[in-house]
């Protein structure tokens, strides 16, 4: 059994390609809906931290990071940091761009992953 890319991650790839001579070109913007039904924007930077040959937290020397068990706001920035890997069941893509919207789920058949998209007038 293979691995199943998503497509929309490929759409989320292709647009930071295009944008890189950006300089905020690593940034974007994830909408989500909690639990209690909230909704919530939220701004990630994005560093190709999932490429990387041995998944887990990045380390700039040969010895693994420590993680603290609490961080000092007043301390600065921390020597380690943790990149969040969603595992979405529904992912909506909105390109401002070129005004294409697409919507695309995930579905569960004889234990594999497969996923469907429809285009979506914005």
């Amino acid at each position: 059994m293979g691995t199943v890319i998503p497509p929309w991650k490929q759409l989320l790839l292709n647009a930071l390609q295009s944008n890189s001579h950006l300089r905020h070109s690593s940034y974007f913007q994830l909408a989500t809906i909690g639990s209690n039904g909230r909704p919530a924007n939220r701004t990630v930077v994005y560093r190709l931290q999932y490429l990387g040959p041995n998944p887990g937290l990045p380390s700039l020397g040969d010895q693994p990071t420590e993680v603290p068990s609490s961080l000092d706001p007043s301390a600065g920035p921390v020597a380690a940091y943790c990149l969040l890997v969603l595992d979405p069941d529904q992912v909506d893509y909105l390109n401002l761009k070129s005004n294409e919207r697409m919507t695309f789920s995930r579905m569960n058949a004889n234990e594999e992953n497969s996923w469907t998209s429809d285009r979506v007038n914005p």
